[in-house]
């Protein structure tokens, strides 16, 4: 259902006044890509993984029992930006964002990943042609 034109000179005003009061959040918010959102994320998942490497080598190098925890600390860091990178990383590519179909319970053990995507050469083609409309 359309705006009536005074709600739209409403959602304008209250628009504008935003966009003053704040620019750098009405840029965030204007970007209609939602890949850049994750590429933001992996970016700062690389900066994680590299903070968690020096905070890990530290505690190696460092020997003493007290810095062992913090050798530890540091690889768990650098597993959770690994992670946090690989999700981003997916989601920004398209991958991991079809739902479970709706012919019921996927049985144990078996992935609901075939579905209807073809043979393993189609999917490999399918992957080619998407990587050469990107560029």
């Amino acid at each position: 259902m359309p705006l009536s034109e005074h709600e739209q000179r409403l959602l304008d005003q209250i628009e504008q006044a935003l966009y003053a009061e704040d620019p750098k959040w009405a840029n965030t918010v204007r970007i209609s890509d939602p890949r850049s959102h994750y590429k933001r994320r992996l970016i700062k998942a690389s900066i994680g993984f590299a903070i968690g490497v020096v905070v890990m080598m530290v505690g190696v190098v460092l020997s003493g029992s007290a810095l062992i925890p913090l050798g530890v600390g540091g690889f768990v860091v650098m597993l959770a930006a690994c992670l946090w990178g690989l999700s981003s990383w997916k989601r920004m590519n398209g991958f991991g964002d079809s739902a479970a179909p709706q012919g019921g319970a996927v049985p144990p053990g078996k992935q609901a990943r075939r579905g209807n995507r073809g043979t393993f050469m189609e999917r490999m083609e399918e992957r080619w042609r998407r990587r050469h409309d990107e560029r």
